[in-house]
């Protein structure tokens, strides 16, 4: 008879606490919600618009221009170096380009230390004022006979926030005409 009390009993015990769990898991469960962080970009798309002349003569001067897109999602500073070479049939030669002067014709640019710096911010999916340069022939004997006159242009861009520039770039400050960015 013990028997017959026992399995209806252990049921109920068992009914009890599945509905007691429940409950309790009901009005207590938490989720743990973790925001999705996404980390922006800095990316940039040169583009330059330069013919050398192939018969350049002396104090000849010709007009290269450089424009940086931000093509990333955070703002940035952008800087360029532009580094001239002379070249025949496609290679680099060693001939002195000290006899070709490069003139910055920009009020947006600054050049220092090597470096023209973008004076302003550059914003998401905007793209620099021109870098407008003139290049220009000194002198020429015939050691230049057959060769083209190359002016490569580098650029480069971090963040414009947390001082980026410091770490990146190793300087301890932007050139004093650049747009510091304040914070907001």
């Amino acid at each position: 008879m013990k028997r017959k009390w026992m399995i209806p009993l252990l049921t109920g015990i068992f009914a009890a606490s599945l509905i007691i769990g429940i409950t309790t898991a009901y009005f207590s469960d938490s989720a743990a919600v973790s925001p999705d962080i996404t980390a922006g970009t800095v990316v940039i798309d040169l583009s330059e618009n330069f013919n050398p002349p192939t018969n350049w003569q002396a104090g000849e001067t010709t007009p290269k221009e450089i424009l940086i897109k931000n093509t990333g999602n955070k703002r940035a500073y952008v800087r360029v170096r532009v580094a001239g070479v002379w070249q025949k049939d496609e290679a680099d030669t060693a001939l002195d380009i000290n006899n070709v002067q490069v003139i910055n014709n920009s009020s947006d640019w600054v050049l220092s230390e090597g470096y023209y710096y973008y004076k302003h911010v550059l914003n998401a999916g905007a793209t620099t004022s021109p870098l407008d340069l003139s290049v220009k022939l000194i002198s020429k004997d015939e050691r230049y006979d057959g060769h083209t006159f190359m002016l490569k242009a580098y650029s480069q861009a971090v963040q414009a926030t947390n001082g980026a520039y410091m770490d990146v770039w190793g300087l301890s400050s932007l050139p004093p005409e650049v747009e510091i960015l304040s914070l907001p």
